[in-house]
């Protein structure tokens, strides 16, 4: 423990000192933007909405995995559209349609109905891609 005139630091100073710090290192830490874990946490979404296989019975674990998609790609917006507004643009777009699509589907949907969402998860994995890529440099 350190001593100040021979007494013992109080605890709770040396706790906030080490608390300052530890969010000092952690903000210095990193120099990326926010939209890069943003853009991380949105492919690793979409990855898990291609990863359902569409047959009868997916529809409730489509939806699930769309929304996580949704949250993903609003956070991705929000922290990326001034930097890259078409890009930003291409994939709410595409989120969009794709939840629409979803949304369309009956209560019970077959497995024809299922496959065809295939399409629009493409649409949403490439406007995610080409958002990326348009990223990369700033994440890397």
């Amino acid at each position: 423990m350190l001593r100040s005139g021979g007494r013992l630091a109080p605890v709770p100073a040396l706790l906030a000192l080490t608390v300052s710090l530890s969010l000092l290192a952690a903000a210095c830490g990193s120099s990326k933007p926010d939209y890069c874990s943003n853009v991380s946490d949105l492919e690793g979404s979409l990855e898990e909405l291609g990863s359902v296989k569409l047959e009868s019975g997916a529809l409730e674990t489509v939806r699930t995995d769309l929304e996580d998609v949704r949250t993903n790609a609003n956070a991705v917006v929000s922290s990326a559209k001034e930097d890259f507004p078409s890009e930003t643009s291409a994939v709410k777009s595409s989120v969009s349609s794709l939840a629409a699509e979803i949304e369309a589907l009956p209560p019970a949907p077959t497995a024809q109905q299922l496959v065809a969402l295939g399409a629009g998860v493409q649409r949403t994995v490439t406007a995610s891609e080409e958002l990326s890529s348009a990223t990369e440099s700033a994440c890397d």
